[in-house]
This record gives C-alpha cells, structure tokens and sequence, in this order.
C-alpha cells in the first residue's frame, strides 16, 4: 500500500471511531421509554443517566490531550474505542440502574478520544495547509454518526429490541478498535513532546486573562439544544407532548445532525474572518436556534414544518466550530491543546446540566400518570422543562455580545 493510502487509510479508520462513539452517544434517546420501562425510573433518573456520558467525556479531554502529545493516537485511540465498546457491552446485559450508569460513564470517557485522536493523526501526517480541510470532512462524518444513531438504529431496536441493538453496537466498536492497532502508526519522526513545566498552570493564567472561560461558559449554554434535545429529550417531546408515534419521532435528532453535518463545512468557511465576524456569527445563531425551538414549543406543527425547524436547528448547532477559533485567537501555539482540552471540557460538562435540568423539572410537573411502566409528561410540562434550552440560547447569546475580540482587545 503506497505511503498516501496508508495515511488515508488511518483517518479513515479514526473518522470511524467517531462516527462510532456518536452512534453510542445518541441511540438511548430512541429508546428512552423502553429504558425507563425495563429500570423502572423516572425522567430524572434517566436524565443523569444521558448526562453522565458527558461528565465521562469532559472529564477525559486534558488527560487525553497529553497521552496523544506523548504516545500519538494507535495507543489511545485503540484503548479508547475499547472503553466505548465494553461500556456499550454492558449495557446491552445489564440487570441493574448502576451498571447502566456505570457503562453509559465506560462509553462517555472512550468517546473522548476519537475526535482528539483524530486530530492528532491528521496534525501528524497531512500538509499542514490541508488540515483545517480534512477536520472539518473529519466533523461531517461524526454527525453523519449522530444522525445514524437515530432513526435508523431506531429501526435495529424495533427489530431485534434495544438490549441487543447494543450488544451489536459493541461488536462493531471492538473491531474498530482492533483495526487502529493494528493499521495506525506514528511517522518515522514523531517525537514525543515532553509537557512543558506548568503547562496546565499556565494555560489556567491564559484562560484568566484572556477571558477565555466566558467564551468557554456562554458557548457551553448554547449547546441545550444539542445536548438537552437533540441527544436525550426530543424523541420523548414529539411522542408525548405532540402525540407522534415512535417510528415519526425517532426521525428528529437525524434531522437535527444532518443540519449540523450541512452547516459545520459551511460555516467553517466563515471562521476564516476572524474576531467581530465570528463572534456576531454566533450571537445570530443563538438568536435563530431560539426562535426555532420557541415556534415548535409555542405551537402543534406539522412534521414538515418541524424537519425544517430542526434543520435550522442543527445547522445554526454548528457555531461551535467558531468557539474554538476565538479561542485560538488568544491563545499561542504551545498552549493551545491544553486550551481546546479545557475549553471543551467545559462545553461537554453542559451535556450533564442540561439534560439533568430537563428531567428534573419533568418530574416536578408530572400529573402523576403512567402508560406501560412508563412516566408520561403533559405538554405544559415539556414546555416549562425545554424552555430552559431557549432561556439558556438567549443568555448566551447577549454573553457572546459583551465579549470583546481578540482585535478590539488590542485597540482598546
């Protein structure tokens, strides 16, 4: 195999892990009632149990970061897609709350080496002037995973159940995993790069005095309707608030991801104008992803009408490319996997927030009927509950408004 198809052949592999570690992140949303049948828990419980792959996976994100620096991605991707694997094995046979929890933690801390892994690699063997490309091909293809983990594995669960559905899922991760050991290597000159003495100390002062965390903090609010719908709640809105049976609803989060997958090259593009640019970039996209969510919950539309919404939706979702380049705007070269690690440690803890808060506000306005084993929730609940997305986007919204950039920093 020549030396270009060789290194092709390696991101095709990492591209895989994580188009796979979304499948693992997104399918329990379509199979929520039969979860919360099988555990007999209420939305609260099943709300931590979806955060908790979030909390897993910010955790993991600097530790990673310097495993990569000092190993390269064969080793850490390969142990990573096997934690996600095994946490998706056991799933599938457990008997109790906690070793679901215990595995939705195993998938949540594998998935967190995929994208990082990914990146590496392609720092490693591609030009340089090719990179900014091929991450974001690299990004398409993860939400083509978000959107695979959908409706059709909602077609698997109906099909086969949702205990196996995982267990397959499992399968296909230990082969992946054991395809990028096998097949990925470092270059001949990779050299590991030893972690300058208070080198977290100092990215700590960078994040201070840069500002760094606000952007950090209002771009993790943005992120409700990705991690407190899209991933965990949307499915069960459209069933019980607006009546649609499972098969129309489970199509919701694909529509969101394709929107994401379309709009993540596109305004990849925008991020090469730096400074006011991005920042009012993200400030409209909040602004339009809450009018979005605001005319689903205020009104019954149609299914036609909520697929366009939600491709907006998810297109809009894809501002989070322009996060990272304002971070980079202020932060120098030999700081800046250490920034990315902290900056989306942050984001990713809202995966936990937001749909813990959903939960638990479902359960305080639950009527205190069961259908099946299963909780039900009125609309007026479901719209106090996800309201709290639409406050979050305007929030942070007018907190992107107050943060000044990098340019206007110096001339002020």
């Amino acid at each position: 195999m020549c030396k270009k198809n060789s290194v092709l052949w390696m991101w095709s592999l990492l591209s895989a892990f994580f188009f796979y570690q979304f499948v693992a992140r997104v399918c329990p949303s379509v199979m929520a009632d039969e979860i919360q049948r099988y555990f007999q828990v209420d939305a609260t419980q099943f709300g931590v149990l979806m955060g908790i792959y979030y909390a897993a996976y910010a955790a993991m994100q600097v530790p990673n970061g310097i495993m990569l620096d000092l190993y390269g991605p064969r080793y850490v991707a390969t142990v990573c897609c096997i934690l996600c694997a095994f946490g998706c094995l056991i799933f599938s046979m457990a008997d109790s709350w906690f070793l679901i929890k215990m595995a939705r933690m195993m998938i949540g801390a594998g998935s967190a080496g995929a994208f990082i892994s990914t990146s590496k690699l392609i720092r490693s063997w591609f030009d340089e002037s090719k990179y900014a490309k091929i991450v974001g091909i690299t990004i398409t293809i993860g939400l083509m995973g978000g959107m695979f983990g959908g409706k059709p594995v909602g077609f698997l669960k109906n099909a086969i159940g949702w205990q196996h559905t995982f267990f397959i899922i499992a399968l296909i991760g230990i082969v992946i995993a054991l395809l990028i050991f096998v097949f990925v290597r470092n270059p001949d000159d990779f050299q590991a790069i030893q972690q300058e003495n208070n080198i977290l100390k100092r990215a700590w002062d960078k994040m201070i005095s840069e500002r760094i965390y606000l952007i950090a903090i209002f771009g993790s609010i943005l992120s409700g309707p990705l991690y407190g719908f899209a991933d965990s709640w949307g499915v069960s809105y459209f069933k019980q608030a607006l009546g649609w049976s499972g098969d129309l609803a489970e199509y919701t989060s694909t529509i969101v991801y394709g929107g994401m997958a379309l709009g993540g090259p596109l305004i990849a593009v925008l991020a090469g104008q730096k400074g006011q640019s991005n920042r009012s970039i993200i400030i409209l996209s909040g602004f339009f992803m809450a009018i979005c969510m605001a005319i689903i919950f205020a009104t019954e539309p149609s299914f036609g009408m909520v697929a366009v919404l939600l491709g907006i939706l998810g297109f809009f979702c894809a501002y989070q490319v322009l996060i990272f380049d304002l971070v980079a705007e202020r932060t120098p070269k030999n700081l800046a996997g250490t920034m990315i690690g902290f900056v989306n440690m942050i984001n990713m803890l809202s995966g936990f927030v937001f749909p813990y808060l959903v939960g638990s506000l479902l359960d305080c306005f639950w009527s205190g009927e069961i259908l099946e084993g299963v909780r039900v929730y009125s609309a007026t609940a479901f719209t106090i509950a996800l309201s709290t997305i639409v406050l979050g986007l305007l929030i942070g919204a007018v907190g992107f408004y107050f943060i000044k950039s990098a340019s206007q920093k110096k001339s002020a």
